[in-house]
């Protein structure tokens, strides 16, 4: 028997059998009576897993991005490093 989780109360609810007659829209919640709609659940799932992959790229690039600034910083800060004894060596 299949069963899902009631995004309100956390309890599993059991779901009918697709042999048992017309497929399930909605079920109520044993737990907190609220009616879940099953369409509804499973897009909310495949936006949750997109909105996961999403904030993956977007840490990914954050990271990026912090080590070219690092490397920029380490770039000017050698570059105002060798100007200096340049110039105090070459007066």
């Amino acid at each position: 028997m299949a069963e899902i989780v009631c995004p309100h109360c956390r309890v599993k609810v059991p779901l009918q059998e697709p042999g048992e007659g017309p497929p399930q829209q909605i079920v109520e919640c044993p737990g907190c009576g609220m009616l879940i709609d099953l369409n509804d659940l499973a897009q909310r799932q495949e936006e949750q897993a997109v909105a996961a992959e999403w904030q993956d790229i977007k840490k990914r690039r954050k990271r990026e991005l912090n080590t070219v600034l690092v490397i920029a910083f380490l770039a000017a800060l050698v570059a105002g490093v060798i100007i200096y004894v340049y110039c105090i060596l070459n007066p």
